[in-house]
């Protein structure tokens, strides 16, 4: 009986063992669902609460934006509220701001002031023209070139002259001519638009007239009347300014200038 009773232990261990094995291979133990989810909830969780932080910030720096005296003057300009009350018009603002980097690193809103840019829209017609240009594009980096480039700049900053002199538009169009490129008296104006030199004279110009999608956009005529306002230029080009509009909601905007309109009949 003894016998017995050992032999149906040693059988039920066995059993049980088996058992064990068989659920550990096969994955049912340790037990996964649960603890899975748990896992997966806590993660989502705290990925929200990263999201919501981010958002949080972006909307305090935003709230700041539209409280400060720059935004105050920009509401109040007759140029801006016309076209950020126009949702399209925002739209195209933000997206110049996301796009001023140029493909060599340099950003467009740090090398040039408003009244630069202003001459390069004012002039985007011509921009064109010549982007599709590549052995004016090949040109643009001679030496020669560029030095004539940096003594114009240099001489604009020190007032002895604000662009180009015929002395320099004709050695440009000699270098232009040497380099085969054709209708010279129409493309050596660019050689007076400050905004183009100043890009010249640093090296970017060959970039800028690479970048398709800011051409596009600085040929936007509604861009052009806000950069062209004497009253807009420096606070378009504020470093905040550009911050706060790549991140701001255009309903935000809006709904900010009529406030502004409320306060300020």
């Amino acid at each position: 009986m003894k016998k017995n009773r050992t032999l149906v232990v040693s059988v039920l261990v066995l059993v049980v063992a088996g058992i064990a094995v068989y659920a550990v291979a096969t994955g049912m133990y340790p037990p996964k669902s649960g603890t899975e989810g748990a896992i997966g909830a806590a993660s989502r969780y705290q990925a929200q609460q990263i999201a919501d932080a981010d958002v949080s910030l972006q909307d305090a720096s935003v709230q700041a934006f539209l409280q400060s005296d720059t935004f105050n003057k920009m509401a109040t300009n007759a140029t801006f509220r016309k076209h950020v009350l126009d949702s399209k018009s925002t739209v195209k603002l933000k997206n110049l701001y996301q796009k001023t980097q140029l493909a060599d690193g340099a950003d467009l809103a740090e090398l040039l002031d408003g009244a630069e840019i202003a001459e390069l829209m004012n002039d985007s017609e011509l921009l064109n023209a010549v982007a599709g240009d590549e052995l004016f594009k090949k040109a643009l980096n001679q030496q020669e070139i560029m030095e004539l480039a940096k003594n114009v700049v240099a001489a604009k900053k020190s007032k002895a002259q604000s662009e180009a002199t015929a002395a320099d538009l004709e050695k440009f169009a000699q270098a232009l001519q040497q380099a085969g490129v054709s209708d010279l008296e129409k493309k050596s104006r660019l050689f007076k638009n400050n905004g183009f030199t100043e890009l010249l004279a640093r090296g970017h110009a060959r970039a800028l007239l690479g970048n398709r999608d800011l051409l596009e956009l600085l040929s936007d005529d509604g861009l052009a009347e806000m950069f062209n306002d004497d009253g807009l230029q420096a606070n378009l080009l504020d470093r905040k300014t550009i911050e706060v509009m790549k991140i701001a909601p255009a309903e935000m905007l809006s709904k900010a200038l009529n406030a502004k309109s409320i306060k300020n009949p």
